[in-house]
């Protein structure tokens, strides 16, 4: 019965209001701070390869392919180049250097970005890199691919934006969880006063709305209503022996009244006999 009264009441309503106010605004929060975080570190990763790809590109410009080619080999010989990604292929599609085996089908444009898998390295395998690289074609035909393996950064997208969606859902939960407990605790407090009120039209002013001692506005509500029902009572008291009093001041003189009356109804009725 409460739950129903609480489902159904005008608090609830404007709670759930406030609720979706607040996951609206929650939700453009962590949606910027998911695209900023993504966008930063993707911008980082993407002027590392544009600067490798500049490099390789002069690297052609100066000494043509076969200085292209000893570049590439040299930073494929380099500690720190397990995650990067090279490939040189001539006008036929036949490779010329790098540590891809084949040119990726989807990378079918001339020159600018594209992510693409590699090809598994054996079969089974589930954990298919993504890479993303940047494209060039020389006047020769050549086509030049650099990029790198952004697994890792594909992999922390998905740990951002699971806990982003959890921290949503979790919000939603919890506001939603509050606003039934207040709700709640505002209909009980109302019931009880609406219980007292049709209670003191049955059987008088004697009843009173209880406290819980809390001390809220609740229960200065409360506080209030009772003086207010003090104060009838009283000047009901009051009303009452007023009353009293005047029927008592009233009954001597009612009293003579009645018996002169009846002296002079019995004086008349001898006279006519």
């Amino acid at each position: 019965m409460l739950l129903t009264k609480t489902l159904t009441s005008s608090t609830f309503k404007l709670a759930l209001i406030a609720i979706g106010t607040f996951g609206v605004i929650v939700s453009i929060i962590f949606s910027y701070v998911y695209l900023s975080t993504i966008s930063y570190v993707r911008s980082r990763s993407d002027r590392a390869i544009q600067i490798e790809a500049a490099a390789l590109k002069d690297a052609y410009q100066r000494s043509g392919r076969d200085g292209l080619i000893d570049a590439i080999r040299r930073r494929m010989a380099y500690r720190g180049s397990a995650d990067r990604v090279y490939l040189l292929i001539d006008a036929s599609s036949s490779m010329l250097g790098g540590n891809l085996k084949a040119w990726p089908p989807a990378a079918t444009a001339a020159s600018g970005w594209t992510e693409f898998r590699t090809p598994p390295s054996s079969p089974g395998t589930t954990n298919v890199p993504l890479v993303r690289a940047m494209l060039e074609t020389f006047p020769s035909g050549d086509r030049l691919l650099v990029g790198r393996d952004i697994s890792d950064l594909d992999s922390f997208t998905a740990q951002i934006k699971s806990a982003v969606i959890s921290g949503v859902a979790l919000i939603f939960a919890l506001a939603a969880v509050a606003s039934v407990l207040v709700t709640r605790r505002t209909v009980g407090r109302i019931e009880q006063i609406n219980a007292t009120s049709r209670a003191i039209m049955q059987s008088g002013l004697d009843k009173r709305i209880p406290l819980r001692g809390t001390s809220d506005e609740w229960d200065r509500v409360a506080e209030n209503l009772n003086l207010m029902l003090d104060r009838i009572e009283t000047l009901m008291g009051e009303v009452k022996q007023v009353s009293d009093n005047v029927a008592h001041d009233l009954r001597t003189p009612l009293t003579r009244m009645r018996g002169r009356l009846e002296k002079a109804y019995h004086g008349i009725r001898a006279i006519k006999a």
